[in-house]
């Protein structure tokens, strides 16, 4: 990595309409799907992700991933050893 990102601000290619916002402190020891399932709660009308043909908010992609999640977890059911157990998100 060059030192030039170094130099970028950190939401630097982020949203436009708002400053960066950093997770609050409580939250920085908290796994990727715990940080993810906060922001799905807090901001679920804020988009999340966004590529050339569509856009999700945080509540549209938590409901995608809660499909894939209990997909999965079916699928998997009757495999012995399995242990797949669904979380949801609560929005």
């Amino acid at each position: 990595m060059s030192g030039v990102s170094a130099n970028l601000p950190i939401d630097h290619g982020g949203p436009v309409d708002r400053p960066f916002e950093p997770f609050p402190p409580s939250t920085l020891d908290a796994s990727i799907v715990d940080r993810f399932e906060d922001m799905a709660r807090r901001f679920p009308e804020r988009l999340a992700v966004s590529d050339s043909h569509r856009n999700l908010t945080y509540a549209e992609l938590a409901a995608l991933v809660g499909r894939i999640a209990n997909a999965t977890a079916v699928a998997a059911a009757d495999r012995p050893g399995s242990s797949i157990t669904p979380r949801t998100v609560a929005t």
